[in-house]
């Protein structure tokens, strides 16, 4: 019902728009993911064992992309386990924290778990890319509100 209330839809591959436009007869743009559209992600079939299971999230602070469920998920199912390490790339700022079951703030995600790391800083594209190749999984999560 949302998509029929939208006056265009934008999707992220051409594949999506011409599914959207066909379905829902609006307009559809398709505005690709990414630092560069020839990008291939570099396949990684098991880490070395010297290396833990790197996880990646893109989009803090975004409310829409929901840094801090990424947060609470990873730390109830891995801990402060470093075979599992969790990389959040936030433009300048990471709104993340870590609460008590009351609420109260604990801290950052990186001040209380050693296999959460921060990044704030504005990267170039060839670290982007670097960034992307060295995590074996991304986590895009996207909340639309209607």
């Amino acid at each position: 019902k949302s998509m029929q209330d939208a006056d265009e839809i934008w999707t992220p591959a051409k594949w999506l728009s011409d599914h959207f436009a066909k379905e829902t007869g609006k307009p559809t743009f398709t505005y690709p993911h990414g630092v560069d559209k020839d990008w291939k992600p570099v396949r990684h079939y098991e880490p070395p064992d010297y290396e833990p299971f790197r996880f990646l999230h893109i989009g803090e602070p975004q409310f829409r992309k929901n840094g801090q469920l990424v947060v609470e998920a990873f730390a109830e199912l891995f801990g402060n386990n470093t075979d599992y390490q969790l990389i959040m790339k936030a433009t300048r700022i990471n709104t993340t924290r870590v609460y008590t079951h009351s609420g109260s703030i604990i801290g950052t995600p990186p001040s209380v778990y050693k296999n959460i790391v921060s990044i704030d800083a504005m990267l170039t594209d060839e670290q982007l890319l670097e960034l992307h190749n060295s995590v074996i999984s991304f986590i895009f999560v996207t909340f639309i509100f209607v």
